[in-house]
């Protein structure tokens, strides 16, 4: 069980992980409805949505994170599996050129991109915060609120709010130029699977 401190110091940051037996459930769905081979988690923290998928060796896994601990973490913990990754900040990196050629390293045919993006801002308190907590932060000043969000342009073609908004827009441009490709991710409101464009 997660103490109150510890979520208002996750939540202050947007750093919240994925529940293993939430990622094990989004694992057979996709498994069952996709059947992708390649699966790029542009935010993958410590690893809990893409854990399922190292039993299937006919997926090429590609991760990302800004927090280089938690990509040197799972490098160490994965070392037999052929897992390419990077550490940057997908927002004001350019990582399409990568991207596109990890792409034609393997001339996939389902990609597949699949997150928990983070979380925090005000907009997500808005919707997720309970009574309780509402009444015991009014007037306080909460770091989550004064959260930066670089949006790098996204804003201009897929709006502002939350920190998740420009990394889902991030994503969509990186499968716009794959061409073809399926977007999976988690939101305030649950997990939300697109359909292939």
């Amino acid at each position: 069980m997660v103490n109150n401190g510890d979520i208002e110091k996750r939540r202050a940051s947007g750093s919240f992980f994925t529940n293993s037996g939430i990622a094990e459930i989004a694992y057979q769905h996709i498994m069952k409805l996709i059947q992708p081979d390649f699966i790029f988690e542009p935010c993958v923290g410590m690893g809990a949505l893409i854990r399922p998928f190292l039993q299937e060796n006919q997926i090429q896994l590609a991760i990302n994170d800004l927090n280089k601990a938690h990509i040197a973490s799972l490098i160490q913990e994965f070392d037999n599996k052929n897992i390419w990754h990077l550490s940057e900040d997908i927002l004001s990196h350019k990582i399409d050129e990568i991207f596109l050629k990890w792409l034609q390293r393997g001339k996939f045919k389902k990609i597949l991109m699949y997150t928990n993006p983070p979380f925090g801002t005000s907009s997500t308190n808005a919707m997720v915060i309970t009574g309780q907590e509402k009444q015991q932060i009014e007037g306080e000043n909460r770091n989550s609120r004064r959260i930066s969000i670089n949006y790098s342009g996204l804003d201009k073609k897929y709006g502002r709010g939350d920190l998740c908004i420009p990394i889902i827009g991030k994503i969509i441009e990186l499968l716009k130029t794959a061409e073809t490709g399926y977007l999976a991710f988690f939101s305030p409101m649950g997990l939300f699977c697109g359909r292939k464009r």
